[in-house]
C-alpha cells in the first residue's frame, strides 16, 4: 500500500465496505511503501482491517511448465472463505488467479490500460518485455475464463482497451464503474470568489513520473512570468523526476514560483488554499485528483489524457485541451482569473458535478455487481 491512485482507491473501498458491515481481508504482495505514512485512511486501515502479506508467486514460461507456488494464497482463501476476490493491478490479478475456487466471484479492477494484456496484433514493438507479457497474458486469459472474472473499467477509455484486448467470450463481463472519492473530505463549503489582480494559486497533484508531465507545468510558469502575473504552483507528489524538475525550473528561471511539496497527507488543505487546479498528464486513466479538486470547488484546466474525458465538460467545470501548448494554457488561466462571474459559475458547477462520484454511491453500485 502506498501513495498511488489505485492504492488510495482500494483504501477508500475497503473503509466504506467495512463501515457497511462487510468483512474485509486485505492481501498485499509487498511491504507497505514509504508513502503509506501519508496514506489518506491509514489509521482506519491499520486499526480495523486485517492485512496479510502473501508470498505466492507465479512464474510463467513458454518452454517449461508454469511454476505456481500458491500454497500461501490457497490457505488464505480456504481460511477466509470469501464470496468475492477483487484484485487490483496486473500482478495481483496473476496471484489471485493462481487458485480459482468454485463459488467465488472474481473481479479485476482496471485502474488503467493494463498494457500487459495487449493482444499481439495491438503490440507496437516486439521485444523481450513484450514477449514476456504475451506469455503471461496467455496464461492469465485461461485463468480469467476459468474464474469467470468480471472486469471493472474505471473510464470509457479503459473500457475500450478491455474490449480491444480481451477475447470475445470475456468482453461480456466488462462493467464501466467510475472510481469515487470521499467527497466530504474535500468539500469546501465556502463559496469561491476571485477578483481581478488576485494572486493565481495553482495546485497540481501527481507522482513525479513521465506520464504526469510536470515539465509542462514549468513551461506554463514561464508563460505566466512573461505576462508579469503574480502566481505560485504547488506540485504534490513524489517520484524519480524530482531532481530533474528542480533543474529544469532553475534553467527556465521560474524555480521561485514552483514548490515541489513531495508526498503529503493533507492534500485537501492545499486544494482549499489554491484557486485553480492544473493537470498536465498526457495519459490519465480517469483522474481521482481531478474529482478531488472539483469537490473542493476548484476549476480544472487539463490536457486530454483520454480517461479524464469522462470528467471534463469544457467550459462548465473547467477546460480540457488536446494541444500541449503552454501559451494556450497560460492565456486560459489568465482569462478565467479575470472573469469573476465565470469563475464562480465553474466552481459551483464543479462541486455539483462530482456528487455522482462519491464513494458511498460507488460502493452501492459495486455491491450490486458483487451480488449479481
Amino acid at each position: 500500500m502506498g501513495g498511488g491512485g489505485a492504492e488510495v482507491m482500494l483504501g477508500a473501498i475497503t473503509e466504506e465496505l467495512h463501515n457497511r458491515g462487510h468483512e474485509i481481508l486485505l492481501v498485499t504482495l509487498y511491504d507497505h511503501h514509504e508513502t503509506f505514512i501519508n496514506f489518506p485512511n491509514r489509521d482506519y486501515i491499520t486499526n480495523h482491517i486485517r492485512i496479510i502479506k502473501c508470498d505466492t508467486r507465479v512464474k510463467v514460461s513458454l518452454r517449461k511448465k508454469t511454476q505456481i507456488n500458491n500454497v500461501h494464497f490457497k490457505k488464505i482463501v480456504e481460511d477466509f472463505k470469501p464470496d468475492v476476490i477483487h484484485s487490483h493491478l496486473f500482478e495481483a490479478d496473476i496471484v489471485a488467479r493462481s487458485y480459482c475456487k468454485y463459488g467465488v466471484a472474481y473481479f479485476s479492477h482496471g485502474h488503467d490500460n493494463m498494457w500487459q494484456l495487449t493482444r499481439l496484433k495491438n503490440v507496437k514493438k516486439i521485444n523481450k518485455q513484450a514477449l514476456t507479457n504475451l506469455i503471461e497474458r496467455r496464461w492469465l486469459i485461461k485463468q480469467y475464463k476459468k474464474s469467470k472474472t468480471t472486469f471493472i473499467a474505471i473510464s470509457k477509455d479503459v473500457e475500450t482497451f478491455f474490449e480491444k484486448n480481451l477475447p470475445r467470450t470475456l468482453r461480456r463481463n466488462i462493467e464501466l464503474l467510475h472510481n469515487g472519492i470521499d467527497t466530504m473530505r474535500f468539500r469546501n463549503d465556502i463559496e469561491r470568489k476571485i477578483s481581478k489582480g488576485d494572486k493565481i494559486k495553482i495546485v497540481s497533484v501527481g507522482n513525479l513520473v513521465p506520464k504526469k508531465n510536470h515539465r509542462f507545468l514549468i513551461d506554463i510558469a514561464v508563460e505566466l512570468k512573461q505576462r508579469k502575473c503574480d502566481f505560485s504552483i504547488d506540485i504534490l507528489g513524489y517520484g524519480i523526476l524530482q531532481d530533474e524538475l528542480e533543474k529544469y525550473a532553475k534553467e527556465k528561471e521560474v524555480f521561485d514560483f514552483i514548490m515541489l511539496r513531495g508526498n503529503v497527507k493533507n492534500v485537501e488543505d492545499y486544494l482549499k488554499e489554491a484557486n485553480l487546479y492544473v493537470h498536465p498528464a498526457t495519459y490519465e486513466p480517469l483522474g481521482l485528483v481531478i474529482i478531488e479538486a472539483m469537490a473542493s470547488g476548484l476549476p480544472v484546466i487539463c490536457l486530454d489524457g483520454k480517461g479524464n474525458r469522462d470528467l471534463m465538460i469544457h467550459g462548465e467545470n473547467g477546460y480540457i485541451f488536446q494541444e500541449e501548448n503552454a501559451k494556450l494554457f497560460a492565456e486560459q488561466i489568465i482569462e478565467l482569473m479575470n472573469d469573476s462571474e465565470k469563475y464562480k459559475e465553474i466552481s459551483s458547477f464543479a462541486k455539483e458535478f462530482v456528487c455522482q462520484f462519491d464513494i458511498k454511491q460507488y460502493c452501492e453500485k459495486l455491491i450490486q455487481l458483487y451480488r449479481n
